[in-house]
Formats: C-alpha cells, structure tokens, sequence
C-alpha cells in the first residue's frame, strides 16, 4: 500500500489538533508526524494530552521522545537534532535522509525513511533538489530498498502520482495539505486539499 504520511506545520495553530483528528480519520494517512523543533517538552506533553487516541496511534514525534511512554503513539522520527533512538526504546522508527546511501544505511534500524527534497519545497524559500539531482531518475538503482522510501519536498496532488509509478513507498507533504492554514484556518479547504491529495495517490 502506498503509504501518505502528514506533517505537522512547525509552529503553533491554534485549529491544527482538529485538523489532524480529520486527518487521521482516514485510512489512507498511515502516519502524522508531529514536528515543532522550537517547543520544550511541557508544550509537547500538553499539545499531546489535547490529541484523542486515533490521533495519537497514527502520531510519530520528531522532539522530546522521551514523552514516548507517556503516550501510545505509533513511533519516533530520527532527524539531525536526533539522530539516534533513546535508549532502551524498540518500537518503530523512521528517519530524515538527503540522500540514497544515506536511506539505505538508515533502513537497517527504521521501517521506512523520509527522502527529500524530491521537488521544489512549498513550505521552504529556496529549497529544493540538491544539485538539481532528480530522486525519481535514481530509483531503478535503489533496489530492495526503494518500497520504504517515502519521498519528501514539494509533493503535490499533481506529483504524486509520479513518485508512486517511479516505486517508491510513499509520500510526505507538508505545504500541499497545509499552504496558509497556520494564518487562515479554513476547515473547509483543508478537508478539500487532503481529499485532493489521497483521490491523486490512489490513482494508476
């Protein structure tokens, strides 16, 4: 199954839980990635405690694993804050690459890694791929390890459909599902954008 993974925008929203509960209501959003790199632990705990538990099972943290225990949550994401799990923990894990070789050293510990930037960012100035290097020509050299990769960076409704034909496992976005949401909270246009992108994903 082609996995489609959310992310969360990097600063608060005062309407975000909501929108991940819509979010998480669908099957085909198999992991939400709850990424707030400027918060302390305490913001994280109780932007967690407001999460129902559908939320929380499909949620994967970036910051503060060590709140991991506190709450059932699906796992954790490596990153270079973060680049190795605490210790003791044996649950799921996944990971940030900028690279092949980097994703399929990564893969020796995690179930799937993220692979960006795949296209120009929507949610990042001036970010895209490095040297112009295009992952989708690579694919057919990443092997085994191809159906654990879920590509990042300027994944659209328009683009995805690509990276699944290329092989790959799955797809991340972030300004596609998002785009002003954290300065208008539109609902509406939220459920539209994520239908958008799931109805594009399913596709052959």
């Amino acid at each position: 199954m082609f996995k489609l993974v959310a992310i969360t925008l990097p600063e608060e929203c005062a309407q975000e839980p909501e929108a991940l509960e819509l979010a998480a209501s669908r099957k085909e959003i198999q992991g939400i990635h709850l990424r707030k790199p400027g918060w302390n632990t305490q913001r994280m705990r109780d932007y967690l405690e407001k999460l129902s538990p559908s939320v929380r099972e499909k949620i994967r943290l970036h910051d503060h694993h060590g709140l991991f225990a506190s709450f059932h949550l699906q796992g954790l994401h490596l990153n270079r804050r973060h680049p190795l799990p605490p210790a003791g923990y044996l649950g799921p894990l996944s990971a940030s690459c900028h690279k092949a070789e980097e994703a399929g050293e990564r893969l020796g510990i995690c179930d799937y890694v993220f692979l960006s930037p795949f296209f120009k960012s929507l949610s990042k100035d001036s970010y895209g791929p490095a040297n112009n290097r295009s992952f989708l020509a690579e694919a057919s050299h990443m092997g085994q390890a191809l159906p654990r990769i879920v590509a990042l960076g300027g994944i659209t409704a328009g683009n995805i459909g690509s990276v699944k034909a290329a092989g790959f496992g799955g797809a991340a976005f972030i300004g596609a599902l998002w785009q002003d949401f954290g300065r208008n909270p539109d609902m509406a246009g939220f459920a539209s954008r994520l239908e958008n992108l799931i109805r594009h994903a399913q596709q052959d």
